[in-house]
């Protein structure tokens, strides 16, 4: 929480993002501006000293991937009676930074006043204009944009690779294989045996890098491609969401192959891990294998060549492991474990599943979930069988609330859910946490939150029309309110341009965008298919 003066905790709970009021002196504005920046460029400083003239940069610093000079220029207004920043007054800043020397390559306009659509328009239209004509592209931040910096931090979250589940079991052959082969061929690809689900690819993945991660001090990236899902992620994004992670402010090239260059670059001489998680195929992974010194790991449901990868093919978990899965999670099933265990065709989901459940709820009988896992695993997978087990112990709430998250693509954060719930974040995390994530109903990443592809397939076929459209349109409105300057007219029925191609936005948002990719891609497709002024709340 900043300090110091003009500052306060606002009172309001309408929006929680928003819960800090402006300094009220210009002086502490300049001060919040450089504390939010110093994060995001290298040597950001002051210009010069009150009284001097500026030539319309108050903060600069130099952008650490093009290493060219980044300005900003901190306008205070007042906030009541609530004065805008006028056009002019915008176009004068830019007129003065101009003869600032050197010269910038961007110009930043960060202000107190609120968003004005307006002058959001205005210097949108006037960066493109200016960057065709070879001059610095220019961005606007308002009071609001600067509330998410500050709700962000210094560093947003990245996509770092999480810790295996505690309750892992076996794989002991399987991990010194991928461990001889980290040594001799510098990565790996793990696939699931007969494209199966649910076999334990991904958390096998975790596991390794927990053991070999200490060799790879350069960082940890977990790149989830999205292979199995209608929304796979772009080679473009998966290069975006690893330069992000070290370079949370670059602006990248609108061209694939300088983005390519810039991938490179970025990796060069760093001992760094890459988990490229549930690829689709080789021409998704294959332009962005990581040169010499990084390691690379790849995990898919089918099986395709890489040069310098090892492939494991990754079956059930032996007898033994089985065993030792369900009975960590639930000692209680005692020899029965074993029957169980051959029952779900020794499955890591399967088991979590079913241990869960018999954790959760000590009246539940191994004959009655024998009987009833029976009745179903002839008609769907051993998976899905234990998932409807689960699904079915749920309260008939808890069970709505479930189904709403197929809406969610690929991982998410509670925010998120809160948003498809119509809850504030704080008591959807504990829902996630606490009713869903016990019963193996949802996994937990990180901060982030995902249904397995195999569960949110189960999920999607138990939605009705009803809850499939509230549960979209509510999606929609968050992740394309929350990136105003990508969705505010897809909303209502417009088409964009990819975002890499119009320039990202503001450099605020960018890591968190990249993170939300896929379900700001599915708001997209969802809005760009309404009829146009279809806006109604969810």
């Amino acid at each position: 929480m900043p300090s110091g003066p003009g500052w306060y905790e606002a009172t309001s709970s309408m929006d929680r993002r928003r819960d800090h009021s402006p300094p009220a002196r210009w002086q502490d504005f300049e001060d919040l501006c450089l504390k939010l920046w110093r994060p995001r460029l290298d040597d950001a400083k002051k210009n010069g000293r009150a009284g001097q003239p500026q030539a319309g940069v108050d903060i600069f610093g130099r952008d650490p991937t093009t290493e060219a000079w980044i300005g900003i220029q901190c306008k205070q207004k007042g906030r009541w009676p609530p004065t805008d920043l006028k056009i002019p007054q915008i176009e004068e800043e830019i007129r003065k930074a101009e003869s600032f020397e050197p010269p910038v390559s961007h110009f930043i306009i960060a202000t107190t006043a609120e968003r004005d659509v307006r002058s959001q328009e205005f210097v949108r239209e006037l960066s493109d204009r200016r960057r065709a004509e070879g001059k610095f592209s220019v961005d606007l931040f308002a009071w609001d944009d600067l509330q998410d910096l500050l709700h962000e931090g210094p560093e947003p979250g990245l996509p770092v690779i999480p810790p295996p589940t505690r309750d892992f079991a076996g794989r002991t052959d399987e991990l010194e294989e991928l461990r001889k082969a980290v040594r001799e061929h510098g990565g790996a690809m793990i696939y699931g045996v007969r494209g199966l689900g649910g076999i334990g690819k991904t958390e096998l993945g975790f596991k390794l890098v927990e053991l070999v991660g200490d060799d790879y001090p350069d960082g940890h990236i977990l790149v989830e491609l999205g292979g199995t899902s209608d929304h796979r992620l772009s080679t473009a994004n998966a290069m975006a969401l690893v330069i992000r992670a070290y370079e949370p402010q670059a602006r990248l090239p609108e061209v694939d192959e300088d983005l390519l260059r810039i991938y490179h670059q970025v990796l060069k001489n760093r001992k760094a891990i890459v988990l490229l998680d549930d690829a689709a195929g080789a021409e998704q992974v294959e332009p962005v294998l990581p040169h010499t010194g990084c390691l690379t790991l790849v995990t898919s449901r089918k099986r395709f060549a890489l040069p310098g990868l090892h492939r494991l093919d990754l079956d059930a978990l032996s007898p033994e492991a089985a065993q030792e899965l369900l009975l960590s999670l639930a000692p209680r099933l005692g020899a029965e474990a074993a029957r169980i265990a051959k029952l779900l065709g020794r499955l890591p989901l399967a088991l979590r599943l079913a241990g869960s459940a018999f954790a959760e709820r000590p009246d539940l009988e191994p004959g009655e979930y024998v009987r009833r896992l029976e009745e179903r695993s002839e008609r769907v997978g051993l998976v899905e069988a234990a998932i409807s087990f689960n699904y079915e112990k749920l309260e008939p709430e808890l069970q709505q609330q479930w189904r709403a998250l197929a809406v969610f693509p690929s991982d998410f954060g509670a925010a998120g859910a809160g948003a498809v719930w119509a809850m504030e974040a704080g008591a959807a995390k504990e829902v996630l946490g606490s009713s869903l994530y016990r019963v193996s109903m949802v996994e937990i990443h990180g901060r982030r939150y995902r249904l397995h592809d195999l569960a949110r397939d189960f999920a999607t076929s138990r939605l009705n029309p009803e809850e499939r459209e509230l549960a979209a349109r509510r999606h929609a409105k968050y992740y394309l309110e929350r990136w105003p300057d990508l969705g505010l007219a897809l909303f209502v029925g417009a088409a964009l341009l990819d975002p890499f191609v119009i320039g990202l936005g503001s450099l605020v948002s960018m890591v968190p965008m990249l993170l939300e990719w896929h379900n700001i891609r599915a708001a997209r497709a969802w809005a760009a298919a309404k009829p146009s002024g279809d806006d109604s709340e969810g």
